[in-house]
């Protein structure tokens, strides 16, 4: 017994360190902005990727987060299963309009089987997960816009998101 809980904490902490790492190389990010404040912003963009989410991620840059992308507009659910700091999200839908935002906290442990879950309260095309208290500080309100400045590179995204044109006099 002793073996078998010393391999399962020695496989959590190794895949903590690993999917830590990993966020760079697996996810590509792009420049959004959310009303008019600027973010940076992990795309997870197909099944594997938003599968993993923020999984074992212990901090992120105040202006960082990352952004689920779906292929249709759908009452969209996120759970907290190993995730190991607070998080808000928002949910946007095929206007990238705000319609959704949640304070998601921590479950209780890692061994959880019913972690905390938020849901949109409409069908929603996108989520955005930040630090925990982001939307209230930048004061984004149900409404804001969810934008791109510029050309984006995940065609899943750029089909769905609103990409400012920029023109030049």
């Amino acid at each position: 017994m002793v073996r078998i809980l010393a391999a399962i904490f020695f496989s959590v902490v190794f895949a903590r360190s690993a999917l830590a790492r990993d966020l760079e190389r697996l996810y590509q990010k792009e420049a959004l902005l959310v009303g008019a404040q600027k973010i940076t912003a992990w795309i997870a963009d197909d099944d594997s990727r938003r599968e993993q989410g923020l999984m074992f991620i212990e901090k992120l840059p105040d202006d960082m987060g990352m952004l689920f992308v779906f292929e249709k507009l759908q009452p969209l659910s996120f759970w907290m299963k190993n995730t190991v700091m607070p998080l808000s999200i928002g949910f946007f839908d095929q206007n990238g309009v705000l319609i959704d935002i949640h304070e998601m906290k921590v479950a209780s442990s890692l061994m959880d089987l019913r972690p905390p879950t938020y849901g949109s309260r409409a069908p929603a095309l996108f989520a955005l997960e930040m630090n925990a208290g982001w939307f209230s500080r930048h004061k984004i309100k149900i409404g804001s816009r969810l934008t791109a400045p510029g050309p984006v590179r995940s065609p899943l995204l750029a089909k769905g998101l609103k990409v400012n044109k920029v023109t030049r006099h």
